[in-house]
């Protein structure tokens, strides 16, 4: 995360994320697709864009492949749908 050292004065000031441990995504019909990663405590650990659902699970397939368990639709009704996630992914293995 951070700006490269060329628009840094040659300082260098990125770090890693943490490896995410849920993905969510949301689909923003105008705006297209984010697919936001989150890890074991809730922290960011990285998003991306894209211009459909199928896009977004290409790239998610791309970097976790055999990791992922599967998609699941996250009710309506769930205020926090990063601490919802973490607790399926946490129930579930």
């Amino acid at each position: 995360m951070g700006l490269p050292p060329e628009l840094t004065g040659g300082e260098d000031q990125r770090h890693a994320f943490s490896p995410a441990a849920v993905l969510v995504l949301t689909d923003s019909s105008n705006d297209g697709v984010m697919l936001d990663r989150y890890d074991a405590e809730g922290g960011f650990a990285g998003d991306t864009w894209h211009t459909s659902v199928d896009d977004a699970k290409d790239q998610a397939e791309f970097e976790f492949g055999d990791t992922l368990s599967g998609w699941m639709e996250i009710p309506a009704s769930v205020e926090d749908v990063v601490v919802h996630a973490i607790a399926q992914a946490t129930a579930s293995g």
